[in-house]
């Protein structure tokens, strides 16, 4: 069949200083123009924008953010995909537990977000949730780095 053009957009919160300090290489767009540019693209399209969203136990898991959400998604033409962090990469952040996660899932639904809960687990993410983990190798890196004098 057809590939279909699916433009994945990082969200992570909808919070202007806490979205600068967790994806600071991404182009420095407001949330409600990027929302707006991904609007247009997904009506010219007819493929609606996948919002991609890092759920960070503590830190954009809140009542504050899902009001947020609904604010910028209400009518957009828009799939949220909330991915619950992996705890692995060694950042200092925290997975919520499954059932505050499907918690914000169903939040999200009865406010009229359409809402996928993705499982982390064995799945590849990347582009601005990569941003994450390409810290943290960087990081690393630096540390190897130091060598012996």
């Amino acid at each position: 069949g057809m590939v279909k053009p699916a433009l994945a957009l990082s969200l992570h919160t909808t919070d202007a200083a806490l979205r600068e300090k967790l994806l600071s290489r991404a182009p420095k767009i407001g949330i409600e123009e990027l929302v707006e540019r991904g609007e247009t693209y997904a009506r010219a399209t007819g493929y609606p924008i996948q919002y991609q969203w890092t759920l960070l136990a503590g830190i954009n898991d809140s009542e504050a953010e899902i009001d947020g959400i609904v604010r910028l998604l209400t009518g957009k033409y828009a799939v949220m995909n909330l991915i619950p962090y992996n705890s692995n990469e060694g950042l200092g952040f925290h997975r919520p537990d499954w059932g505050q996660a499907r918690a914000m899932l169903r939040r999200l639904h009865q406010r009229g977000i359409l809402t996928k809960l993705r499982n982390s687990a064995g799945q590849d993410v990347d582009g601005g949730c990569g941003q994450l983990r390409a810290r943290a190798e960087k990081k690393l890196t630096r540390a190897l780095a130091i060598k012996p004098v």
